[in-house]
């Protein structure tokens, strides 16, 4: 489990690979055990809104989903797949730094992947497959 201080340094460090032109809002951030919404991309004003401070393992996780928003999505409108490739990002951002993702976390994560299916498929968005496999939910046998 990191320290508060190895936290604070992880999410500055996410910070620091935003594009050019974009700025950041730091959010009060209250732990209330959920995830969703807690952090925003709008790629037209080049803002980014992160909870703050990062002060578990899930709050850098959030501010690097949003980070890799503002990467990769400058022209994606389907909303499954902008989902699907800043979860992938983010994950492979922290994992790439040692930080283990709770398994509560990926699960919220492939949560909110679904959702997004949801969305798009009522609005008549066709559905990439390897997006749905990923979320779909685990049955047991």
């Amino acid at each position: 489990m990191p320290t508060q201080r190895q936290l604070l340094l992880l999410a500055e460090a996410v910070l620091s690979e935003l594009p050019p032109g974009w700025r950041v809002r730091r959010c009060k951030w209250r732990w209330g055990g959920g995830f969703g919404g807690s952090g925003l991309c709008n790629s037209n004003t080049r803002l980014v809104s992160v909870p703050w401070p990062p002060t578990h393992v899930e709050v850098v996780a959030v501010i690097a989903h949003e980070v890799a928003h503002a990467i990769l999505h400058d022209d994606e409108h389907r909303t499954h797949i902008m989902e699907y490739e800043a979860e992938q990002w983010s994950f492979r951002w922290l994992r790439s730094r040692g930080v283990r993702i709770p398994r509560h976390y990926q699960d919220s994560a492939t949560r909110n992947v679904r959702d997004a299916i949801k969305t798009d498929l009522k609005k008549g968005v066709k559905v990439r497959r390897s997006v749905r496999r990923w979320a779909a939910p685990l049955t047991s046998h």
